[in-house]
């Protein structure tokens, strides 16, 4: 034992002499290795961060534009200009070295106001994924040279809506009686109406965080317009109907609302709004309101003396239409949702015969002018927009193109020569004006033999009250016993001539006032652009330049020109060329993805609201 202790005691174990490098060595390596990964991960976070912000930032440009199809104008594009990829986009970054951009159009469910996703559902949101290779420091020292990084983002629009006031100009004319079997088999104005209801849903017109100038909380504001006018007044008053000795007091404004989803129809004329010649307002003029906030004008019969108003604004500017508890994500108590419908409840607003006569009726004549309704709603926008600074106007306006106003009340071919025994010897100006009484009384019968429809019997001309002389024009080119009207530049608004040329400038004068004006030419006609139906012309002056779109190849035009002349751009017309009877085909839009009407209204809501990101695994 002693010889143990004395050994272990002894300078052998007490000797500290030799080397520690090499087990420094290998500490300093492991220090390394774990201070290199925490250096080159951090780096690599941090980069991932940027491109994960570039991502996001490419996927919210795209969504603009999801539903386009243009070479330029199309959601790869507008992603990789605000991608990482390439020097000199918007989010390039040279120190992430070479970026790979991957774009995918999708549509999702959760999107959608109802039903799933098809195959010929356009696209309404976009994933946009890159990935680069993060090049490391420390880590080469054990092989790894880079870390392969990737983010991805998704993004829709249909966000909160943006301050915009939108006026709606939808053609009531006879021609949108037509079904369109692409449509469920409706007639093409409840189809329209559906449409407009797509757009109301998917634009919440609520304020979101931070907005300055945001009346009562929202910032989108919806009115609906059409064509012709609506008969609202008649020497003050409401006007009434005598039809079998029965007299019946129409309400327009309330037949176009409050139709407990029964709309009317020339075989439920009751429930149906009176038509009114066409009033002319004049470009740029700010128009009276009535207590409601809705615009008219008022003329004058000028052998009766009789006053009468009309508008072509059917609600003022509403955000009441919203609510996203309910299945179709209207409120069912708006004015504006009881106009277009909701859900299965149709829309009261109905074509509008009067002028035109009864589907079916066999007595066609043209009624078709829709300049002056551009105008009306290009004057209700302004001072919309005067009322809420930093709001943004926009018209969007639906119809076939077809143009064909008569400058006789009815078609001579059908009720004669004009002559001085004749009740319409006097009926030859436009706009024409109601006869001895405001409307009929009529009861002519339409080969339906349990029904009678009042149509109003137009005998003299209108001419705009001395008072509001400057609020609209009296009729062009016209020649009434022997007289001469005011003006006298054939084809300038407004006269029968050059009918959709005239709308064109309308359009353009919107447009220059800073109004962006959507087009949507639904079942555009073949043919339709005559100086009044009873010539069957074409347009003899060449009153528009053709700025926007396509310049004119000559002096007449056909609808779906037209149509595509009064869109501000490519991006803002939009064509649905699908039904059957006398529709141009050729009518095709070539910038967007979209085709059915209720499509094409989801994309135009898509640019009054913001974008927004979305998770990646969403689907429903």
């Amino acid at each position: 034992m002693k010889t143990i202790r004395n050994l272990l005691n002894s300078e052998f174990l007490k000797d500290q002499s030799g080397q520690s490098l090499p087990l420094v060595a290998a500490f300093l390596v492991g220090f390394l290795a774990v201070a290199g990964l925490t250096i080159d991960l951090g780096h690599c976070y941090v980069v991932r961060g940027q491109l994960q912000n570039a991502t996001n930032a490419a996927a919210l440009a795209a969504a603009g534009v999801v539903y386009n199809t243009s070479s330029t104008d199309n959601a790869s594009t507008f992603a990789n200009n605000f991608s990482s990829k390439v020097s000199g986009n918007k989010n390039y970054d040279a120190r992430l070295g070479t970026v790979n951009v991957s774009v995918t159009p999708k549509c999702l469910n959760m999107l959608l106001a109802s039903g799933t996703c098809g195959t010929s559902s356009p696209n309404n949101a976009v994933q946009v994924v890159q990935d680069c290779d993060c090049n490391t420091w420390f880590l080469r020292l054990l092989g790894i040279h880079s870390i392969s990084v990737s983010s991805s983002a998704t993004a829709s629009m249909l966000g909160l809506a943006q301050p915009w006031n939108v006026a709606i100009i939808v053609d009531s004319t006879g021609s949108m009686a037509t079904t369109d079997t692409n449509c469920g088999g409706v007639t093409e104005f409840q189809c329209a109406l559906s449409g407009v209801q797509t757009l109301l849903a998917a634009t919440n017109p609520a304020c979101p965080p931070n907005v300055s100038n945001c009346p009562s909380g929202v910032n989108f504001r919806v009115s609906l317009f059409t064509f012709p006018n609506i008969l609202t007044k008649v020497n003050g008053a409401t006007p009434t109907v005598t039809v079998n000795g029965t007299t019946t007091t129409i309400d327009s404004i309330s037949k176009d609302i409050n139709c407990g989803g029964s709309p009317g129809s020339y075989l439920n004329w009751q429930n149906q709004p009176l038509a009114a010649p066409y009033t002319l307002p004049m470009p740029g003029a700010s128009l009276p309101q009535d207590s409601t906030g809705r615009t008219y004008l008022t003329y004058v019969q000028t052998s009766t003396g009789t006053t009468w108003n009309a508008t072509y604004q059917v609600t003022p500017f509403l955000s009441d239409y919203y609510d996203a508890s309910t299945s179709s994500g209207l409120n069912s108590g708006s004015d504006l949702v009881k106009a277009v419908g909701y859900g299965t409840t149709p829309g009261c607003l109905t074509y509008t015969f009067g002028i035109d006569g009864p589907d079916g009726g066999g007595s066609h004549f043209g009624n078709t002018y829709f300049a002056s309704s551009i105008y009306a709603a290009q004057s209700a926008l302004a001072a919309e927009q005067a009322a809420n600074p930093g709001s943004k106007n926009a018209i969007i306006f639906l119809s076939d193109g077809q143009a064909n106003a008569s400058m006789y009340s009815r078609n001579p071919s059908t009720y004669g020569t004009v002559n001085s025994t004749n009740q319409y010897s006097k009926a030859y100006q436009f706009p024409e004006a109601p006869a001895g009484s405001e409307v009929g009384p009529s009861t002519l019968n339409y080969s339906t033999p349990t029904s009678t429809y009042p149509v109003p019997a137009y005998l003299t001309p209108a001419t705009i009250l001395p008072a509001q002389a400057s609020l609209g024009y009296d009729t062009l080119s016209s020649s009434p016993a022997g007289g001469t009207r005011s003006g006298s530049s054939t084809g300038v608004y407004p006269d029968w001539n050059d009918q959709c040329q005239q709308a064109i400038i309308a359009a353009q004068y919107a447009i220059n006032a800073g109004t962006i004006v959507y087009s949507v030419a639904y079942g555009p006609e073949s043919s339709g652009c005559s100086n009044g139906w009873n010539v069957g012309a074409t347009d003899t002056t060449r009153v528009a330049t053709g700025t926007y779109n396509q310049s004119f190849s000559g002096n007449s035009v056909l609808p779906c020109t037209t149509m595509e002349d009064v869109a501000s751009s490519w991006s803002n017309f939009y064509s649905d060329n699908q039904q059957s009877a006398n529709v141009n085909l050729g009518c095709s839009d070539l910038n967007h993805t979209t085709v059915s009407l209720q499509n094409i209204f989801q994309a135009i809501a898509a640019s009054f609201t913001r974008p927004r990101l979305l998770p990646n695994n969403a689907h429903n």
